[in-house]
């Protein structure tokens, strides 16, 4: 497998986040009336991003960071609910995942530019 080593660099995680966007874009305009239309492109790169950041901390400083990042999302998922239930009385679970899955996208996206700036400046 010469293509794992590649995708373990930052240029190369950067060029299958590329990739696969443009996939998902050519899905998406293929399927334009099946498409579901509050489903946006960056609602499937969460899983991704969390794989090419446990990937790019291992090569680069052989420690994980993922436990770490699954640790503060699940916090911030607990926070938000109580939120929710102080603040409404009551947990909608639609409202709540919603919320929460946007929040993943930015946080996701947020720890793996960080996990690239790291690798580019040092």
């Amino acid at each position: 497998m010469k293509l794992l080593p590649f995708f373990g660099t930052w240029y190369g995680s950067i060029i299958l986040i590329f990739g696969y966007i443009l996939i998902l874009t050519l899905l998406k305009r293929i399927l334009r009336k099946n498409w579901p239309k509050r489903l946006q492109i960056i609602d499937f790169l969460p899983p991704l991003l969390l794989l090419l950041t446990h990937i790019l901390s291992v090569r680069e400083f052989n420690l994980s960071i993922t436990p770490f990042i699954i640790f503060s999302w699940c916090l911030i998922g607990i926070a938000s609910a109580l939120m929710y239930a102080y603040r409404d009385g009551e947990l909608i679970y639609a409202k709540f995942f919603k919320t929460i899955w946007k929040i993943t996208d930015i946080y996701m996206l947020g720890w793996y530019l960080l996990m690239l700036l790291f690798l580019v400046l040092f």
